[in-house]
């Protein structure tokens, strides 16, 4: 591993003031919320879905926000998606900086266009106005001699001006080095004594680490068969290194989203998936107890085992919270179980303060435009989904959805934009199901019929052993072309039948099938599953 590039560190000010969360919605649209490129020839490029001009937050943020050290801006890559050290991996690895240096109390910030719109010093001190915080840490992964070059640069926002950068040149394999590296080097910026407040390192093993980070790319992905992948990766980094508890808990993790996600080809495949599942829940456990990470996995296990109780799966997203109260993802978990709980309130404030954590979080701006989708509030939900797309446009779940949504809005022809290009982007499923949506909406069902005969061809297990995510998008397919005694008995045969399906069943696009009996003894049964969670 090699190092160089230094600067000398400056005094630095806290910025004066807090403000609200409108401002960061301020940043972000005047930041980056150009007009994506066409990045195909034959789709035009996905345009907003709210009125222009319309900058209110998604989310009353309420309250003020105190001032924290630092910012972390998810790192990009100038590598071809294809290869290993992709943008989806520099995410991740900032990731991991966030929770090695989570005794600083970290802002992750979804800054639009992020490293290429960060340059000069009033962009950085209105990042960091934004983000409420007093230093700014910026990162890529660009193409190396020894394979790859990570850089890395530390500014102070009351002046917009670098304290540090640095350059690590070596092989993917070392990346757990410049982990470590780059950790300390910020945290003795930070404060006088800040190295000894920096997390330890989780593994020894830079091997077990590369696959804990493309385990981790892979189960945040919504490409088909990622959770499988992902289930691989993390096998591979326990094997390396047993006692690597992160690892543990993305096996568990991974597992529990096969059997959400995909499922497996039979009922014993299945058991067998929940017992690696459990095991490395109880593993990762027992070696990080105080992790945040541990405790996400175990719930995300107990939701599977106990799908219609979420009282103790409530439980453990609060400790994970408890354990890393700065981190928006525990703070999205736990608002998603409290939406399958029909608890829409309390899910609003764990958003608002996940987007306190992670301004501009497309993962918590698409949980929240899920639920504002089921209460009809389709307005703003678009406003988040536009948020989520201008923070990050490649998530192509928000393009996606947002396709949904524009139905409802009788808006077609940009449904079928945000469709197509949620396809292009991965978006297996759920963008198939949304083109299948909007062709049946613009009464060209040949061509929906023709995309829903391919997607069940392709996806048989979707029909015979229905996962709540496969039975709920082939379910919206069904209902999109009238065929609605199948989209019924499609939801009928979903397992584990829990609150979560509860969840499904609110979606509007289902709002005729309402009042069919075998639906309604459905329902009727699934309110039994949340009052007792309660």
């Amino acid at each position: 591993m090699s190092r160089v590039g230094h600067v000398p560190r400056r005094p630095a000010t806290c910025v004066a003031a807090p403000i609200a969360l409108c401002a960061i919605v301020g940043l972000a649209l005047a930041g980056g919320a150009t007009r994506l490129a066409a990045q195909y020839p034959d789709v035009p490029p996905p345009v907003r879905c709210r009125p222009a001009g319309d900058v209110a937050p998604p989310l009353d943020p309420g309250g003020t926000r105190p001032i924290r050290a630092i910012a972390i801006v998810p790192f990009q890559s100038t590598l071809d998606p294809a290869d290993s050290a992709n943008t989806a991996l520099a995410e991740v690895f900032a990731g991991r900086l966030r929770v090695r240096l989570a005794a600083f109390a970290p802002v992750e910030l979804w800054a639009p266009g992020r490293w290429p719109r960060l340059r000069s010093a009033s962009q950085v001190m209105a990042a960091g106005a934004a983000a409420h915080a007093r230093f700014l840490l910026l990162g890529r992964i660009d193409p190396g001699p020894a394979g790859i070059v990570v850089s890395v640069r530390l500014a102070e926002t009351a002046h917009g001006l670098d304290v540090w950068n640095a350059t690590y040149g070596g092989v993917l394999s070392e990346m757990h080095a410049y982990e470590t590296g780059i950790a300390h080097a910020v945290a003795a910026h930070l404060t006088p004594a800040g190295e000894r407040a920096v997390a330890p390192q989780p593994t020894r093993s830079g091997a077990a680490y590369l696959h804990y980070l493309l385990g981790a790319v892979e189960l945040e992905s919504s490409a088909r068969g990622a959770a499988q992948r992902a289930m691989t990766e993390f096998s591979t980094a326990v094997h390396l290194d047993s006692a690597f508890g992160g690892a543990w808990a993305g096996l568990a993790a991974s597992a529990a989203e096969q059997l959400q996600r995909e499922g497996t080809a039979s009922a014993g495949a299945d058991s067998a998936t929940l017992t690696i599942a459990e095991h490395a829940a109880v593993r990762a456990l027992a070696r990080q107890p105080m992790a945040s990470e541990s405790w996400l996995a175990r719930a995300a296990v107990d939701e599977i085992r106990e799908p219609r109780d979420y009282g103790g799966v409530l439980s453990e997203y609060r400790r994970a919270i408890e354990l890393d109260p700065w981190a928006a993802g525990p703070h999205v978990r736990y608002a998603t179980a409290l939406l399958e709980l029909g608890s829409y309130e309390a899910a609003d404030e764990q958003l608002r303060i996940a987007l306190r954590a992670a301004p501009g979080s497309p993962a918590a701006l698409i949980t929240l435009a899920g639920a504002r989708l089921r209460q009809r509030r389709y307005r703003e939900a678009c406003r988040a989904l536009d948020l989520a797309v201008e923070s990050d446009p490649r998530a192509g779940e928000a393009y996606a959805l947002r396709a949904f949504v524009r139905l409802r809005l009788h808006d077609i022809r940009s449904a079928w934009v945000d469709a197509e290009t949620g396809l292009r982007l991965g978006a297996w499923l759920t963008a198939e199901v949304a083109a299948i949506a909007t062709h049946a909406a613009a009464h060209d069902t040949a061509a929906a019929r023709e995309q829903l005969a391919a997607l069940l061809v392709e996806n048989p297990g979707g029909l015979r052993r229905p996962t709540i995510r496969e039975g709920y998008y082939l379910a919206l397919g069904f209902a999109a072309l009238g065929r609605d005694d199948d989209a019924v008995d499609l939801l009928n045969r979903i397992r584990p039948r829990g609150v979560g399906l509860r969840y499904v069943l609110a979606d509007p696009a289902f709002e005729h099938l309402r009042g069919r009996a075998r639906l309604d003894q459905l329902a009727n049964a699934l309110r039994g599953a949340v009052a007792a969670s309660f």
